[in-house]
């Protein structure tokens, strides 16, 4: 059988020679050197612990002699299950070390080889989320649309912070984060004490964001609802505040000269989502590309009957920090929820 790396591996429950245990080692460098790991890594606290039979890091006597620590547990994307390998007797099964095992790194191993156009966003990973190692999961939309964790506290900050200032207020705020993903903005408004709403379409996020949210001890502040933030009857919430990160359409907004607010979102009507996030808010803040053309924007937003409040916030980014990564806008709307005017001075 063949593995991920093109080796022979030993059939479950069978003897097989060494001949047919040997793993393509020269493959396996190969590929920890793709993802920038030495040669020779083994999982650790760092690289976080992958599941299967034995992962606690019981260690016992290995099999052959070998170094008991020297069983690597490791994914194999053909075959869709973790194999083991043993770098010193360069064997490798199917069947659990009966003395222990290394768990496998599961987060670059199993995400890699799923999502090979992950790579460069894994680099960033810590970015993304500092406490990654302690089991955020994220899925291959997550890798791309996650806030950085920088810009996302300095959204809760700009968008929460300010109500902070007032006892009466002071943790009763309420945030509406309209397109939630893997939780990652809904994780900062919570540590920023806002209560949040995390909505998402997808049930499989939805599961991420309430972990991901655990991981970072907020998950009581933090309610999430699986369903489509247009169509979800949200007024009776009490929100403060909207957030929208809408879908950018996937990285070749990039390529884009300019990005237009109201029509390149994914496939989603800006118009449409301001309007619904006016009838559950009278604040909202949207996160959109650094080629945003602010001028659509903000006739966008006076359409859905708001205007863009102060500057657009500009979000540094790239390995200087010199290049502006992404845009802020902040929204006032003076058209209620039945589309009707404040009265003046609210």
């Amino acid at each position: 059988m063949q593995t991920a790396g093109g080796g022979r591996m030993m059939e479950e429950g069978t003897g097989g020679g060494a001949e047919d245990a040997q793993l393509a080692m020269p493959e396996l460098g190969g590929l920890l050197r793709e993802l920038g790991l030495p040669e020779g890594f083994r999982g650790d606290a760092r690289a976080g612990a992958g599941g299967g039979a034995g992962a606690s890091g019981a260690r016992g006597g290995g099999r052959g002699g070998a170094d008991p620590t020297d069983w690597q547990q490791a994914w194999s994307a053909g075959d869709g299950r973790y194999y083991y390998y043993s770098e010193s007797l360069g064997e490798t099964q199917w069947e659990t070390p009966p003395g222990g095992f290394i768990p496998a790194p599961w987060k670059w191993t199993r995400e890699f080889h799923e999502c090979p156009d992950i790579k460069k966003y894994w680099a960033q990973r810590y970015r993304l989320y500092s406490r990654y190692d302690s089991g955020v999961e994220l899925d291959r939309v997550g890798w791309f649309s996650a806030t950085p964790e920088v810009i996302a506290k300095d959204q809760a900050d700009a968008l929460v912070g300010p109500w902070q200032e007032f006892p009466q207020r002071a943790g009763a705020f309420c945030v509406v984060d309209a397109f939630a993903g893997c939780g990652g903005n809904a994780i900062q408004f919570a540590r920023a004490m806002a209560r949040v709403v995390a909505v998402e379409l997808d049930p499989d996020r939805c599961g991420m964001t309430r972990k991901n949210a655990s991981i970072y001890g907020v998950g009581q502040r933090v309610e999430v609802v699986c369903g489509d933030f247009l169509q979800l009857r949200l007024d009776s919430v009490g929100a403060d505040a909207v957030f929208l990160s809408p879908p950018w359409g996937g990285p070749e907004y990039q390529d884009r000269d300019y990005f237009d607010p109201r029509t390149d979102l994914g496939g989603l009507d800006g118009l449409a989502m301001l309007n619904a996030a006016r009838r559950v808010a009278r604040r909202a803040a949207i996160f959109l590309p650094r080629n945003t053309d602010v001028e659509l924007l903000r006739e966008l937003v006076l359409e859905a009957g708001g205007d863009l409040v102060g500057e657009v916030t500009e979000h540094p980014g790239g390995k200087d920090g010199r290049m502006v990564k992404a845009i802020t806008a902040y929204v006032r709307f003076f058209l209620d929820r039945e589309g009707q005017p404040y009265p003046y001075g609210e």
